[in-house]
Formats: C-alpha cells, sequence, structure tokens
C-alpha cells in the first residue's frame, strides 16, 4: 500500500477541497488564500461599509478584496500578481464602467480577454486553476450574505443598534 504523504498532491488537492467546504460559509476568498482574513474582517469590507452601497461600490470591493490575496491572474497568457492586476482593474473599471450590475460586468469584463478572447484565469498559491468569472461570482455572493447577516434584526441588537 503507498503511502500518503500531507505534501503529496491528491492531499493537498482533498484539503484545498475540505478548507472550501469551511470557508466558503465565512466568505473567505474562496479559499485560494488561506492566509486573507474572513470577508467581514478584510480590509477591503472595511473600506466598503464606508461607502455608500451601488453597484460601483460593489465592483470596487470585489477589486480591493482581490488585491490583499496572494493568487496570480492569467490574462491572455500572461500572469500578473493580483496586486498590479487590480491596480489595472481599478483604471479599467474607471474608464469603462456604465452603470451595469455587478453581475454584468463580470459576465462582460472578467470572463475572457478583451481582445484575445482567452479565458481569464486565477491561479492559487498551489497551483489550482479557476475561471476569474467563477472566483468572482463567488466573492459576490459572500458578500450579498455577509449583507444579508449585518441587516438582520439580530445583527442589528448584536450591534447596539436594535432595540
Amino acid at each position: 500500500m503507498k503511502k500518503v504523504f500531507w505534501g503529496s498532491r491528491p492531499c493537498r488537492k482533498f484539503l484545498a477541497a475540505s478548507a472550501l467546504a469551511l470557508f466558503a460559509q465565512s466568505g473567505c476568498l474562496w479559499a485560494f488564500d488561506p492566509g486573507m482574513p474572513p470577508l467581514e474582517e478584510s480590509f477591503a469590507y472595511q473600506q466598503f461599509s464606508k461607502r455608500v452601497y451601488n453597484d460601483l461600490s460593489v465592483l470596487i470591493y470585489l477589486i480591493d478584496r482581490f488585491k490583499e490575496a496572494r493568487i496570480k491572474i492569467n490574462y491572455d497568457g500572461n500572469y500578473f500578481e493580483a496586486s498590479l492586476a487590480a491596480n489595472v482593474a481599478k483604471w479599467f473599471l474607471k474608464l469603462r464602467y456604465s452603470g451595469e450590475t455587478p453581475e454584468q460586468w463580470i459576465r462582460r469584463w472578467c470572463d475572457t480577454g478583451v481582445v484575445s478572447g482567452k479565458t481569464i484565469w486565477v491561479q492559487d498559491a498551489y497551483g489550482e486553476f479557476k475561471m476569474s468569472r467563477e472566483v468572482l461570482s463567488d466573492e459576490l455572493r459572500f458578500l450579498k450574505a455577509a449583507r444579508a447577516r449585518m441587516q438582520t434584526p439580530a445583527a442589528s441588537v448584536k450591534a447596539g443598534t436594535g432595540v
């Protein structure tokens, strides 16, 4: 019988899948970066909660959230660190945003390369890939769930603002 070491590729895949299941509930960045703070504790969320809530602020949150991650973006076959990609994404958002919902923006601009039409991929610290559209959609879903939790009566009582 072959021994399975914790550092082996199949074991890392299992651990990554397990982490995804565990962290998905807390809103951690798709468990791509286990060092990422939970959504509500992230710098991106703190900044987001200070802004007026609208579709543009959600897109800025997504960019800020990924800027903190230790991931790489594969865009048209070239790899970019998340911080560089986030800076370019903010610039592109400033130039091209025209009132789309976050879902529309993700489908239009974050799925495939503008010129080549190749799928944009996100690479995690383990070398695994996922389509950027899926990663962003997952994080958007986590953000909406966090906002819903914060708007419940129990959350406002806990925060000291409820009756």
